[in-house]
């Protein structure tokens, strides 16, 4: 009887150790806790943005804040938008500067990276949003606060329009006062016109 008293006791002994074992995490200093989202699952763009689909480009603005609105994470998303054409237009202009010689298209670039962007951001969509309340421990306890991340997408076919739309008024500019650097900007419509965009 005493044996199977102790293996008895035993067992349980075990049992509890194991769970204690398996109990919550120790805190320290910098950890997070989620303890509220917006939705059951975390969705597949938050960790990694989405590649252009045949429509549209997609960007991710993530920002952490003390209220639920989202607005810094959108324009974070924006701020991604401006930077992907900046990028796209430097890509265009130093390709035909690079191979015509000219380094006096730096006024049409900047202009072309104004207008386009303007137009760009004016008919950008917000597609989706997901949200995080997040307890962080720090040294005096706990800091409570909101991660925001918004998905927002460009059309291409828009975007195209508007490039297309800024290189032609730029040409028309050009013919009469620059007419090596019209030739240029007519190479970079014609680049831009070559590009695919699925309707």
């Amino acid at each position: 009887m005493i044996k199977r008293y102790l293996a008895v006791f035993g067992v349980a002994i075990m049992a509890i150790s194991v769970l204690q074992g398996c109990g919550a995490p120790e805190e320290y200093v910098g950890m997070e806790t989620i303890v509220e989202t917006s939705q059951k699952r975390v969705p597949k763009w938050v960790k990694k943005p989405p590649k252009p689909s045949r429509k549209y480009y997609y960007f991710v603005g993530q920002e952490d804040g003390k209220t639920r609105s989202d607005v810094y994470a959108y324009q974070r998303a924006i701020a991604e938008i401006s930077s992907f054409l900046n990028t796209r237009a430097e890509t265009f202009y130093s390709q035909k500067e690079t191979s015509d010689g000219l380094d006096t298209l730096s006024k049409y670039r900047e202009n072309y990276i104004q207008m386009v962007s303007n137009s760009s951001i004016r008919g950008a969509l917000r597609k989706e949003r997901y949200m995080e309340k997040v307890k962080k421990t720090v040294v005096n306890g706990h800091d409570r606060f909101f991660r925001h991340y918004v998905l927002v997408a460009i059309s291409k076919k828009d975007l195209k329009a508007s490039e297309e739309r800024t290189l032609t008024q730029q040409l028309n500019e050009a013919k009469a006062t620059d007419p090596a650097a019209a030739d240029v900007l007519l190479g970079i419509r014609d680049m831009i016109q070559q590009t695919v965009v699925d309707d």
